[in-house]
This record gives structure tokens, sequence and C-alpha cells, in this order.
């Protein structure tokens, strides 16, 4: 689903809530929107969409970059990376063992 198609669809189920905000508050909701919608059926992700979607950083995902863990891919001078790699990423990652009842606090 495109940014578009996003914006336009909230537009559709809001209207009878939409109608009543004035247009400054409906054009900052389209450009939040826009700016904060990470399609999650997208095949790969620029640098800015993977940190949206996964919580992080731009220097974290530009030194796991740096270091061989994220795999990315140069379209011209922009960085992408595919979404298998960044699933792939997330798998690597290690996971948060429980403490047990003695250790905790």
């Amino acid at each position: 689903m495109s940014k578009r198609s996003v914006t336009k669809n909230v537009q559709e189920n809001t209207k009878g809530v939409m109608n009543n905000l004035p247009d400054a508050y409906l054009a900052a909701i389209d450009t939040y929107l826009k700016k904060h919608y990470v399609d999650p059926q997208a095949e790969a992700f620029s640098i800015d969409e993977f940190c949206l979607r996964y919580g992080i950083g731009r220097q974290l995902v530009y030194d796991e970059l740096n270091a061989g863990r994220l795999v990315g891919k140069k379209v011209g001078r922009r960085t992408i990376i595919p979404r298998l790699n960044g699933e792939g990423w997330l798998n690597s990652l290690p996971t948060i063992k429980p403490k047990k009842a003695d250790q905790a606090a």
C-alpha cells in the first residue's frame, strides 16, 4: 500500500471527524502520515524507513552495515536494505533471557 493510498484511505474512513478539523490540522496530519508510514509489504527500505520500522537510529544502522551484520544495496547514491536482510539481521540479534527469581532486584 502506497503512502498516497494510506492517506486517501484514512481520509475516507474518517470523513465525519475530519470535516470538523481546520485545514491546517488536516495538512499536518497528511504530512505526518507521509513522513512516518512504512509499508509493511515493501521489499526494501531506505535507511530512514528501516529506522522507523525497527525503532532504531541511523547511526546504529550504519554501524551494523559497516560491521557486515546488516546487508544493504546501493541504488545510485541511495542505500536500501532488502526486507529479508532486515529480518535476518533482527533474527540474529541475541535473545533476552529472563533473570532467575533470586537474581531479580
